[in-house]
């Protein structure tokens, strides 16, 4: 099993009609296989520019880069994170004072080749939002298909999300 616990923090800087976003996560990253633990402290920082068109229609353009920091020691031997860039852009569009995001990014790793993910969501009533997502987008992806869902009130919000693998390969 795996367990992930993160901590959050951003910062939004807004002139107009041009919205520019910063935030940082801190991680903790603990592995259990075949008996053993492994845990790490790891990192992510990410950047979103956006343009409002509209108050209903805006495009929003971001850059992450995921799991930069530690490596995985099992008994002896060391396992590098794999570190990630994912660039991508969403569109976001008011349906019925509901909003609607569409999204599609390209990721890069240093492990892997470059792919893509797609995804949606609907926000209901700015407090329960519903998700659907193709997180690799490619030959043999290994996972083929995302679901979540998320509750906010205020500044706060619990996201749920599980991923459907291709196991029987």
């Amino acid at each position: 099993y795996d367990f992930l616990l993160i901590t959050s923090y951003a910062q939004k800087i807004t002139t107009g009609n041009l919205e520019l976003n910063f935030g940082i996560n801190l991680k903790y990253l603990q592995k259990y296989l075949a008996g053993k633990t492994a845990s790490t402290i790891l990192s992510d920082v990410s950047s979103t520019y956006t343009l409002e068109f509209s108050s209903q229609k805006k495009i929003r353009f971001g850059i992450c880069l995921h799991n930069l920091g530690g490596s995985l020691k099992f008994i002896s031997q060391t396992y590098p994170v794999p570190v990630t860039i994912r660039i991508g852009a969403g569109y976001f569009t008011l349906f019925k004072r509901n909003k609607i995001v569409m999204a599609l990014d390209v990721n890069f790793s240093n492990d892997d080749l470059p792919f893509l993910c797609a995804g949606m969501e609907y926000f209901f009533s700015r407090q329960i939002v519903f998700r659907v997502g193709l997180p690799e987008i490619r030959n043999n992806p290994t996972q083929l298909l995302g679901l979540g869902m998320g509750f906010y009130k205020n500044n706060w919000g619990i996201d749920y999300s599980c991923l459907f693998f291709d196991i029987f390969e």
